[in-house]
């Protein structure tokens, strides 16, 4: 019976749990930064406008 990848490599693991929580916070981060732009420009903003924008 093979040992579970979870007992054999902890480290492995533990940095693809930190990586998972990172990418979560950035997720985040851009979702508010979205919601600044579509509120500021009064519910007007399509995704192309509000693309344009996040990448000035």
């Amino acid at each position: 019976m093979p040992i579970p990848i979870c007992c054999t490599y902890p480290a492995v693991i533990t940095t693809i749990i930190l990586e998972k929580k990172d990418q979560e916070r950035d997720n985040r981060e851009i979702m508010a930064e979205i919601k600044a732009i579509y509120e500021e420009h009064k519910h007007r903003y399509g995704y192309r406008r509000i693309t344009a924008e996040l990448n000035e």
